[in-house]
């Protein structure tokens, strides 16, 4: 049996070196039927012993680590993720598209590993280039450099790895890294931030309303009242819930710090997020239904945590293949 089952592979792997002409000649009738397994959105395509593996219709295969690939989409729309940084940290991104609603989108950098199509209301403004080209994949052509280039709003993407923007006029840029910059406040009040550390170095904001900028560690400073200083009424922050619960009228903005090691900042969210505790060193203001493409829980050494509420039905599931990251999948 073992010699018989030999010998039809090596007859087997023969016929593949025959063209039909020689496979006639010679008396044989060969019906090869090959079926390839397409991997899905979020599928995994890439891994140390199976290689790559094709991903369904309009997505790429993105390597994220040195084992590890998944499958996203060549044209993101609304919420997805269109950009982050790929295996020995190169960055990636693509342009986003309006989805089947026709909602438009720009690709907004959330962190270095992620990018997210926001609304294009929320984030509208120009690269500064020599083509002018706008992050949703157009061309504008203006007369001069960047003439008519909207300036760029608070917390708003200001550096990017080729192009700059300019801030709105009450703010400044703050480099985090060759391919990154946000637009942050000149001028704050108590429990804000009021300096840290960029790429290029020290950066500062003055703190207005009596407060001052009192410097935690070189990455953080924060406007605090000292002892004897009286502060506003209504500017004490709250205690932390045990629970996190859904915000009120007041409170930390979406998306915004509400907690850590030495922040002294309100620790309560607006109304429709609450605040979910990352670790030891940061929480954060979170919507109460989170978007697709949006992670839902995290595993690790570092960052333990789960907000597993997304909108529109969608699943907080696995996103990588050691599941120490989940994200909204629909």
């Amino acid at each position: 049996m073992k010699v018989f089952a030999t010998a039809a592979a090596a007859a087997s792997a023969a016929l593949l070196t025959l063209d039909g002409a020689d496979a006639k000649q010679q008396g044989w009738h060969v019906k090869v039927s090959m079926h390839t397994e397409l991997v899905p959105m979020w599928g995994t395509c890439y891994t140390k012993d199976g290689g790559f593996k094709t991903c369904e219709s309009g997505l790429d295969c993105i390597r994220l680590g040195e084992f590890y690939g998944q499958c996203l989409k060549k044209k993101p729309v609304l919420w997805d993720q269109c950009g982050g940084l790929k295996w020995k940290d190169i960055p990636w991104s693509v342009a986003c598209v309006p989805n089947g609603q026709g909602q438009a989108s720009v690709c907004h950098m959330q962190s270095l590993q992620y990018y997210q199509c926001i609304p294009a209301t929320t984030q509208h403004y120009y690269f500064k280039d020599h083509s002018n080209k706008h992050n949703d994949g157009t061309h504008h052509h203006h007369k001069g450099a960047n003439a008519h280039a909207k300036a760029v709003g608070e917390n708003g993407q200001c550096v990017w790895k080729d192009h700059t923007a300019d801030c709105e006029p009450a703010l400044q840029c703050i480099k985090d890294s060759d391919y990154y910059g946000r637009c942050v406040k000149k001028d704050v009040t108590v429990w804000q931030q009021c300096g840290g550390k960029s790429y290029n170095g020290p950066w500062s904001a003055t703190c207005t309303d009596g407060s001052t900028c009192v410097k935690k560690d070189e990455w953080y400073s924060q406007c605090l009242f000292e002892q004897g200083q009286a502060p506003p009424s209504g500017t004490t922050p709250s205690v932390t819930p045990a629970t996190p619960a859904s915000g009120s009228s007041g409170g930390a903005e979406k998306w915004s710090q509400c907690g850590g090691q030495n922040f002294s900042g309100p620790t309560t969210c607006k109304a429709g997020s609450r605040c979910v505790k990352q670790s030891d060193y940061y929480s954060q203001c979170k919507p109460d239904y989170l978007p697709v493409g949006e992670m839902c829980a995290e595993n690790k050494k570092d960052s333990t945590w789960s907000h597993p509420q997304c909108e529109n039905g969608a699943k907080c599931v696995p996103s990588n293949t050691d599941q120490s990251e989940s994200r909204c999948k629909n």
